[in-house]
């Protein structure tokens, strides 16, 4: 089976095509211009643009990873967003269609359900309530996914993931792993809010995106770990390595008083809100099941 890959430059990209050339023909396709992760048949493109439908041939399976990750919303940072996730995003879709492609496995983020969660939690069946560019940007290619599947004969797979750690991790996980190796000099004051939290390991992505390429059915699914943790309990893990960690209780009062300010709450929201993701699918929930996300990050830091 020949397999397409977009993004393979990326964190998440390159794992997939190291670990599925072992059993697969697999096209590595990335805007880095060398081939400095060594992939199988790298492509380097200049954008999604640049395929065309020869690029497919044969192809019976793309993977599609390549995306603006979600950065600080400015005019220059939405522009890319809309290019990448929307536009080039759906043209790819398109020209897979027109390729004759069997399946299309797509990496949407858990951001479509909101900015925060209540209750127990959000699955695949909740209310998607995308609040800003980058939630919507996937909402909309999602959607657009879905309408190509009920016209033509082609497969899809929505996977909605959380952050994602592992070896070699960039962004939220960069930062925790710099943490465990920093000292400093006092007691570092953390907040903690009582919150909750959903990660995955990227094995755990890697192993149901693998058995879902023969999938005959078109789903969407979340991929997490089975439990959550607490920004406090995350943080308090990552610093205690070195340092000595001082918890100041926020209490609802004191939480809804942090909220009011606009030039807090968008960072508060974006660490200390709570985002509880589960998946309704037990089958792959148990895959590389993990119920301890502290133990197992410990692994990467």
């Amino acid at each position: 089976m020949k397999i397409f890959i977009s993004g393979s430059g990326g964190f998440i990209g390159s794992n997939l095509s190291k670990k599925l050339s072992q059993n697969y023909e697999v096209i590595s396709c990335s805007t880095l211009k060398e081939n400095k992760l060594k992939l199988q048949n790298f492509k380097s493109i200049e954008n999604l643009n640049s395929l065309n439908i020869i690029d497919l041939e044969g192809v019976e399976v793309l993977i599609h990873a390549a995306a603006v990750a979600h950065k600080n919303l400015t005019q220059d940072t939405i522009k890319q967003i809309k290019e990448v996730n929307i536009i080039q995003t759906q043209r790819l879709f398109r020209l897979a269609v027109d390729a004759k492609v069997k399946k299309i496995i797509f990496l949407s983020s858990v951001a479509v359900y909101g900015n925060s969660t209540e209750g127990s939690g959000v699955n695949e069946s909740s209310e998607l309530k995308a609040n800003n560019y980058y939630a919507e940007s996937k909402k909309l290619s999602e959607d657009y996914l879905k309408t190509l599947a009920q016209e033509y004969p082609i497969k899809y797979s929505i996977l909605r993931l959380p952050m994602v750690y592992g070896a070699g991790a960039p962004g939220s996980f960069l930062m925790l792993k710099i943490l465990s190796r920093k000292r400093f000099f006092l007691p570092i004051p953390l907040l903690d809010n009582d919150n909750k939290r959903t990660l995955v390991n990227i094995e755990k992505v890697i192993e149901i995106i693998s058995r879902l390429i023969p999938s005959q059915d078109s789903e969407v699914v979340n991929i997490v770990n089975s439990d959550n943790v607490s920004t406090f309990d995350l943080l308090n893990f990552v610093l205690n390595k070195k340092n000595k960690v001082l918890r100041l209780r926020v209490g609802k009062h004191l939480n809804n008083f942090l909220l009011r300010f606009p030039f807090i709450n968008s960072w508060y929201v974006k660490y200390y809100s709570s985002f509880v993701v589960k998946s309704k699918y037990n089958h792959y929930q148990k895959v590389n099941n993990t119920d301890d996300t502290l133990s197992d990050l410990d692994k990467y830091l």
